[in-house]
């Protein structure tokens, strides 16, 4: 029976994939850093600032307000 990919070729296309899929997680945490930066920066209350985490990147309240009281402190 003849394959499709060969074992080489699928292998780089997975591992391919899983680097894609690791910069994309790489933006949306870097992009989540700078959000919590620029409200406090701005005087945004630590609420609003987990709202706007909720509202802008689709997190739960308990990984929004995670973010906000480690990223606050620093």
């Amino acid at each position: 029976m003849m394959l499709l990919f060969d074992q080489d070729y699928a292998t780089a296309m997975y591992g391919k994939e899983q680097k894609m899929e690791g910069e994309r997680i790489g933006e949306k945490k870097g992009a989540i850093e700078t959000t919590v930066r620029m409200c406090r920066r701005f005087g945004t209350t630590i609420e609003e600032a987990v709202n706007m985490l909720i509202e802008d990147f689709g997190l739960t309240s308990e990984k929004a307000t995670k973010y906000v009281n480690n990223l606050w402190k620093s």
